[in-house]
């Protein structure tokens, strides 16, 4: 898992962005893979963005994920409703 410039050379390795930095990650990742990467707070939640009206997916730490390039996720605090 790489940040902007640093990329690491794999079939699987996609462009993602967490709270609108851009990284480029070798899928499948972990969701604390994706907290970690993005230095999420051990408070707050982290949000893949699911176009359209649906609602946002939790990501869980102890799941596998294979995000599609260009994937937005955001963290907010417990409790926050709203982006």
């Amino acid at each position: 898992m790489t940040r902007e410039t640093e990329t690491v050379q794999s079939p699987a390795s996609v462009p993602i962005f967490i709270n609108k930095a851009k990284f480029t990650v070798a899928m499948p990742v972990t969701g604390a893979d994706l907290r970690s990467l993005g230095q999420i707070p051990a408070n707050n939640q982290l949000f893949l963005e699911v176009p359209g009206k649906g609602q946002d997916e939790l990501i869980d730490p102890n799941r596998n994920y294979t995000l599609k390039a260009g994937s937005q996720l955001y963290d907010l605090p417990v409790g926050t409703v709203g982006a």
